[in-house]
């Protein structure tokens, strides 16, 4: 009977179009459910099923897409971890209905995507791609004075980006705290969270420094169209340089005017070609010494991080380094290695003096710096009659040994001093200061010998022997080639008397051969020679000629003869006669000097005439 009235009761709720309404009221399902269920105080029970898995096809056999079950299998129990929750076939497997990739976990939200997730994108780069084609803005926002931003960390380090209160902010969670700070006013702080309202960028530091980018000259200058006020620090230069809008311009310090008798410090460089260490030394300074009392000498060997303690002192660091003649290169040798461990030149054989561009007493301490000459050696030497000699005065020479000729072997250090002077005795061998304990002499070395270079500084004056002859004249303000700051200016070879060439080529115009100021002597001559190929003429003969360890001699301008008879005087050996110049006057003359009033006047080509040689420095 109760069966009847069921059937009875579901019966009279089933419209026309075969709708199901299940409810208390009697009411018809809505049009657009084929069941309506209705209640205000009970819901719906889904099927309850245990699943092995989302694969799971024999609980339910069988099962017919978008079939919709509740899963009661605990959670972690089956292959695939699923969770209890709402699952539905979706053909293949049971997907969750309720989240998705993503579950709820108490009041906390995560998804379990394994690989890149894309919003605006379809083929996402990454974890997290976000595109748009106008604009993307990510909008995290907290109250005021708190923080707001992305937190990225590993197992070693945790940052935060974002902002702190009123500032946008770069945050070390693990050491330091605030790292970067960018204030309301666009000023940027370093290290600070409070910014100079001076400085847009200030960097704050009692341990660390600012360091610009490093390059060398030919670096900078390839640099495109540098802006106005651009920075970088010279590796040539050891410097900052600025371009000023037009150029660039170095900001080296302003040297002080050199005083003897006070210390300064040299930061050695291997970059130059010179130093075989990078080493910063303070050298002391000393002038008044019997037979050189004007010279300022340093203290200590070049290259040596002390004054020697004694006169027998074997160690490296009271040595210094060792160069062999005439070579730019310096070599340190603790005792056991050399550095730098390059193949040693065991034959050098030129007819050179110490040549200035390989100088290492210039190259390294400066302007005015130098290798002293032979004679300045024997001035100092006349006065030692040992080593005691030596070490005993205030330049402290000690015996620092030598590297061998052959093989570059260290020897006698602590029993023998050897110091280069820049003068050669031969195309084999430099004048060098030798002594021991029984002897101190100047006698002659063969160059490859690596010996001690003791370095002085002297302002030269014309008259000085220097350089293979004498200063005949130093360049002033104003001249042509004057570089404040730097010495330059002309050196005459000791005079032959008994030479008296003509010019040459009379009747031919030398094209080139018109220069008259003060250092265009040099280029005269090259033109002279290569367009008058007569023997024997004034230019030639001073052209071709090698004279103490120096080739590179020609015949004076007209303005540079003049300087010679200026200070004929204190160059010495000039008779009161006619001098030839390089200057040409016309295709019969050139400009000729008499040496017993000082006119010039233009002689004939085919005058003849005495010639003295310069050569510049």
């Amino acid at each position: 009977m109760k069966n009847l009235l069921l059937i009875l009761f579901l019966a009279s709720c089933l419209s026309a179009s075969s709708q199901v309404a299940i409810n208390t009221d009697g009411s018809d399902p809505d049009n657009s459910a084929m069941l309506d269920v209705k209640s205000i105080d009970k819901g719906l029970l889904i099927p309850r099923v245990a699943l092995t898995g989302t694969l799971d096809v024999a609980t339910i056999a069988s099962p017919a897409t978008s079939l919709l079950i509740y899963n009661t299998a605990t959670a972690g129990t089956s292959p695939d971890n699923v969770t209890p929750g709402y699952y539905y076939w979706n053909g293949n497997a049971w997907t969750t209905l309720a989240n998705g990739p993503w579950t709820v976990n108490g009041n906390d939200i995560y998804a379990n995507i394994t690989g890149k997730a894309g919003i605006g994108t379809a083929l996402p780069d990454d974890k997290l791609h976000l595109f748009d084609s106008v604009n993307l803005r990510i909008l995290i926002e907290t109250p005021d004075n708190f923080y707001a931003g992305v937190r990225t960390r590993n197992s070693q380090r945790e940052y935060f980006m974002g902002t702190i209160g009123n500032r946008w902010s770069v945050f070390d969670n693990n050491v330091g705290g605030e790292r970067i700070s960018v204030v309301p006013d666009g000023n940027v702080g370093i290290a600070t969270t409070t910014p100079d309202p001076s400085a847009l960028l200030d960097v704050s530091s009692a341990t660390k420094g600012f360091l610009p980018p490093r390059m060398t000259t030919t670096q900078r200058n390839a640099i495109a169209a540098p802006a106005e006020g651009l920075v970088i620090y010279n590796t040539d230069e050891k410097a900052l340089n600025v371009y000023n809008g037009t150029a660039w311009a170095s900001a080296m310090p302003v040297q002080q005017p050199f005083e003897c008798g006070y210390s300064f410090t040299i930061n050695h460089s291997v970059a130059g070609g010179v130093a075989p260490v990078n080493k910063s030394v303070t050298y002391g300074t000393v002038t008044g010494i019997p037979g050189n009392p004007t010279k300022c000498w340093i203290t200590s060997n070049l290259g040596a991080s002390r004054q020697a303690a004694m006169v027998s002192d074997a160690s490296e660091v009271s040595a210094g380094w060792y160069w062999q003649f005439n070579r730019r290169q310096g070599y340190k040798h603790d005792g056991t290695n050399r550095t730098p461990a390059t193949t040693w030149i065991t034959n050098i054989n030129e007819n050179f003096n110490w040549q200035p561009e390989n100088d290492p007493c210039s190259i390294e301490l400066g302007t005015g710096w130098r290798l002293p000459t032979a004679t300045e050696l024997t001035n100092v030497d006349n006065y030692w009659s040992d080593w005691n000699g030596a070490f005993n005065s205030s330049l402290a020479l000690h015996a620092a040994g030598f590297l061998n000729f052959s093989n570059a072997l260290l020897s006698e250090r602590g029993s023998r001093g050897a110091y280069w002077s820049g003068s050669q005795n031969s195309s084999g061998s430099g004048e060098s200061l030798i002594f021991t304990a029984g002897s101190s002499t100047m006698g002659s070395s063969n160059k490859s010998y690596g010996f001690s270079v003791r370095c002085l500084n002297s302002p030269l004056v014309i008259g000085d022997s220097f350089q293979g002859g004498k200063i005949a004249y130093i360049l002033q303000p104003g001249d042509p080639g004057y570089i404040a700051g730097e010495v330059h200016g002309l050196i005459a070879a000791p005079l032959d008397p008994g030479i008296t060439p003509q010019w040459g080529c009379y009747g031919t115009a030398i094209t080139g051969a018109d220069g008259a100021a003060l250092g265009t002597g040099n280029q005269n001559t090259t033109d002279i020679m290569a367009d008058c190929a007569e023997a024997g003429i004034a230019a030639r003969i001073c052209g071709d000629l090698v004279l103490n360890g120096y080739s590179d001699w020609y015949l004076p301008s007209k303005d540079e003869l003049n300087m010679l008879y200026i200070n004929r005087i204190a160059i010495g050996g000039f008779a009161g006669t006619y001098y030839w110049s390089s200057t040409e006057y016309d295709n019969d003359t050139a400009w000729i000097q008499f040496f017993g009033n000082g006119f010039q006047v233009n002689g004939g080509k085919n005058f003849t005439a005495y010639v003295c040689a310069v050569r510049a420095f």
